[in-house]
């Protein structure tokens, strides 16, 4: 990601020279107050024993010092240009034409000595067959300018050159860790899992957590130290950065150059098991992530998926997501680790991720995350899960989860990502989109057959698993199925409700005689009225309950049994006390809608109550002392 892609340019401020404030334009007033602070001089014209090299400041500094800026005449024709767009422009330029231009004017003098430039030559040019040499611009300019002298640049310290674009890199690059940053430790920490525990309370779950016992059988706890990975890796290239590099000279690095960088470059190599050998039979799988399901693709087929990790204290990785919706653990050997994470779709505070989560857009290096977003993040409603883990501590990093990684020592490290049966239906969902832009670790024309060749070596090696997922998919498809029948009997088509409620008689006896001559089926409605609704009766508020809101109603069939007999006779009488139950709860209601008025109105409310209520009742009688004589009737003739 370039600077470019980050940050967007801001128009100067009115009666003041070209500059951006910041180079995210927001949130940054504690931060830039901080640099101010450490960049103030202590008399006019004078930079502080350990401020920028080339005397670069803040351009809050230009309303505290009184000295004048020197960028618009320095730059003349140059000056209308962005800080940001101006060094684009001379990220093109080869080396001697950058020096050159260097001797031209002090503002250009510091331009044409950031160290982003020489870092960008160097590992261009040299392409990792270089000694580290102090600095980026020493390293290249002693590999390639003839006749150059060994440390023998002495930085100019200009007066009067503010940039907040050039200045925020060197801030990041020597700010002070935080205490606040390592006081939260929400991450559950876990020891004796089984492999069934595990995959229950976390894997199944989603959920992070920290094991502290996964690691205790591997040597390499005690194995791992700058000198056994030095001879381990002799005699071949490591990944530093996307650039080969000798393992000695990325340690001649971390030793002197990480601290110069915003961003120390990491080694992060995913072929060190193939080209080491011993160090491959170091650690081991721990028994909780035994099942990799990408194994059925073999070594050469499957995508990228273990990394030996090594990083200076201040490096680390960004917030992103692991790749193809897997899995990953992260094993600590040496140092320490910072992490905070996200829940899937929770981006974090200034990490824009595009919709299709193809790109993303977000600070330059974690230092500024942290400088002007972490605060923001522990305020929120979901603040994050942060822990740091040590040596020996392993972290389970759950699929879809952001996250973010500082090594706050130097530190070594192996991560793998893996795909189980618990999360394989996602990671078949992922695959299947087929997107080069987002299926990665393997070659780009490869990336849109991964899902159909991972299917293939599945039914062939692992067909058990695909039956098992289909299994679970196809209950899953039945409980949907069944969910939804049982919201359509509580909620039906309006039409039907309207035509239902019509056809309900006023009086629940009347109702129940007609459900029961309903011809070869008993029929059952129910109704009531809630807060709020009508209190004309339960039929009433049933039947406008979608409409108003204010009541509810559903009926339904009860298959006949054999005519005549005992079992007409139960029917009879089943019919018969629902209508009096019925009678009983729209009393009850009534009694409770009614009542309710004063004076006369209310009197005269009551009157009707009563005589509906004793109606009801007579009917009830009625109904219930014919059911009984049928009754008696089928049981004379049974016998």
């Amino acid at each position: 990601m370039t600077r470019k892609d980050s940050q967007a340019a801001q128009e100067r401020p009115a009666g003041e020279p070209q500059g951006k404030p910041s180079r995210k334009g927001k949130k940054h007033k504690k931060q830039q107050q901080q640099q101010e602070s450490e960049q103030q001089p202590e008399q006019q014209g004078q930079e502080q024993p350990h401020g920028h090299p080339y005397g670069v400041q803040p351009w809050g500094n230009f309303y505290l010092t009184g000295v004048p800026e020197i960028r618009t005449a320095g730059l003349g024709l140059l000056s209308p240009l962005p800080d940001e767009l101006l060094l684009d422009l001379l990220f093109a330029l080869p080396a001697a034409d950058l020096a050159r231009l260097g001797l031209a004017s002090k503002a250009l003098y510091c331009f044409a000595h950031t160290s982003e430039l020489w870092k960008a030559l160097a590992i261009q040019e040299l392409e990792g067959d270089f000694v580290w040499c102090g600095s980026w611009r020493e390293t290249y300019l002693q590999h390639k300018a003839r006749g150059y002298k060994a440390h023998s640049h002495r930085p100019l310290v200009v007066q009067g050159f503010y940039s907040d674009f050039l200045h925020q890199p060197w801030f990041c690059a020597n700010v002070e860790i935080q205490p606040r940053w390592l006081e939260v430790d929400n991450i559950e920490r876990r020891a004796g899992l089984t492999p069934e525990q595990f995959r229950v309370q976390y894997e199944a779950a989603n959920r992070p957590v920290v094991l502290t016992d996964a690691m205790d059988d591997w040597p390499a706890l005690t194995r791992w130290s700058r000198q056994y990975l030095t001879a381990a890796l002799a005699g071949r290239p490591v990944i530093v950065g996307n650039m080969p590099w000798r393992f000695s000279s990325y340690m001649a690095y971390c030793d002197s150059g990480a601290q110069q960088d915003e961003m120390p470059l990491y080694l992060f190599d995913k072929a060190f098991a193939a080209a080491s050998p011993q160090l491959a039979g170091d650690y081991r799988v721990p028994a909780v992530f035994s099942e990799d399901l990408f194994e059925v693709l073999r070594e050469e087929g499957r995508p990228d998926y273990r990394w030996l990790i090594v990083g200076p204290a201040r490096s680390g990785s960004s917030f992103h997501v692991d790749p193809n919706a897997t899995c990953a653990w992260n094993a600590c050997v040496s140092g320490r680790k910072k992490w905070i994470m996200f829940p899937p779709g929770t981006p974090p505070p200034g990490v824009y991720p595009s919709p299709d989560g193809a790109d993303v857009a977000a600070p330059i290096s974690l230092f500024e995350w942290l400088l002007n977003f972490y605060e923001e993040a522990r305020e929120s409603k979901h603040p994050p899960l942060e822990t740091i883990t040590g040596p020996g501590e392993l972290l389970y990093v759950p699929r879809g989860w952001w996250h973010m990684v500082l090594n706050l020592d130097e530190a070594v490290a192996v991560t793998q990502n893996y795909v189980s049966s618990v999360g394989l239906p996602a990671v078949l969902a992922f695959l299947k989109q087929g997107s080069e832009g987002l299926v990665s670790g393997c070659c780009l024309h490869d990336r849109s057959s991964l899902h159909d060749r991972f299917v293939a070596a599945l039914q062939q090696r692992r067909p058990e698993v695909l039956a098992a997922l289909a299994a679970r998919q196809a209950a899953a498809a039945q409980q949907r199925e069944a969910e939804h029948r049982l919201c359509q009997l509580f909620k039906q088509p309006g039409q039907q409700q309207q035509q239902g409620a019509a056809a309900l008689p006023d009086q629940p006896a009347a109702a129940a005689a007609a459900g029961a001559a309903t011809g070869g089926s008993n029929g059952f409605c129910f109704g009531f009225d809630v807060a709020g609704s009508d209190p004309a009766g339960g039929q009433q508020a049933g039947a406008a309950g979608n409409a108003a809101g204010g009541g509810f109603s559903f009926g339904f069939d009860i298959p006949a049994a054999a005519e005549g007999g005992e079992g007409q006779g139960q029917q009879d009488s089943a019919a018969a006390e629902a209508a009096g139950s019925e009678a009983e709860q729209q009393q009850q209601q009534q009694q409770r809608g009614k009542g309710k008025g004063k004076g006369k109105r209310g009197r005269q409310h009551k009157s009707e109550a009563t005589e509906e209520e004793a109606a009801c009742a007579a009917a009830a009688a009625a109904a219930g002392e014919e059911a009984k004589k049928q009754k008696h009737a089928g049981g004379k003739r049974r016998h």
